[in-house]
């Protein structure tokens, strides 16, 4: 059929022009008569040079991304659209910008691996402490126990000890009262008395010498007339 507005003949199935763009509306049929008589205007050979170029420039597609249509001359024969005049240029896309919540996450997450890196330093070497100040310990239990045996038994001998001690106290006491009661004492070989201990003539801080009274009197030693009266 014959464009309306720009009298190209286009393919019977278009919607739009491809040559104008316009809505395809064919002419009616007693102006097309009419015309065939006259004669119609042609593009040049210049112009239709100008158009092909126009059209190689244009996007090499054949079906429009829009509506599927069939593009002829980089103008859809169904929806119309003209890809010569829209095509731009792909902005480059801009780099987003890091939010302050994103930010402030990726700070948190190195704070959060840093403190998990010294809590575990820190927990291995007070570990190795604790586990020396233990060894420690144990070694000076070790050794206080058997200290405490020690003790114990050296207790056991100072009771036993002690128990001598009254034993041997007793009969001191006891041996003591014996002599004191039945001894008497000579200081010396030449002497003539013999004396108790209590007797101001005699000098116990010397030597001396220690009878009973019948064997001092078998000496031929006289009682003392001040102790043994």
């Amino acid at each position: 059929m014959i464009c309306k507005h720009c009298k190209n003949e286009i393919p019977d199935i278009s919607k739009f022009c491809p040559v104008c763009g316009n809505v395809a509306e064919a002419e009616p049929v007693q102006e097309v008569t009419q015309q065939l008589g006259q004669v119609v205007d042609t593009p040049s050979s210049q112009e239709m040079t100008q158009q092909l170029s126009s059209v190689d420039s244009l996007p090499d597609v054949l079906a429009c991304s829009k509506c599927g249509g069939d593009i002829l001359n980089g103008v859809c024969s169904s929806c119309g659209y003209n890809y010569s005049t829209n095509v731009t240029e792909k902005k480059p896309k801009e780099k987003k910008k890091l939010s302050i919540s994103k930010i402030a996450t990726a700070v948190l997450s190195v704070l959060l691996v840093v403190s998990i890196v010294v809590f575990s330093v820190s927990y291995t070497k007070l570990n190795g402490k604790y586990e020396s100040l233990w060894d420690d310990y144990s070694d000076e239990r070790t050794e206080n126990s058997s200290l405490s045996l020690q003790v114990d038994e050296l207790e056991e001998e100072v009771a036993e000890l002690e128990e001598d001690i009254k034993a041997y106290d007793y009969l001191i006491e006891d041996g003591a009262d014996v002599l004191l009661k039945y001894a008497v004492f000579v200081q010396d070989i030449d002497d003539t008395y013999y004396h108790k201990w209590s007797c101001s003539n005699f000098d116990n801080e010397e030597s001396f010498f220690i009878f009973n009274v019948n064997y001092a009197e078998y000496l031929e030693f006289s009682a003392c007339p001040y102790c043994c009266e």
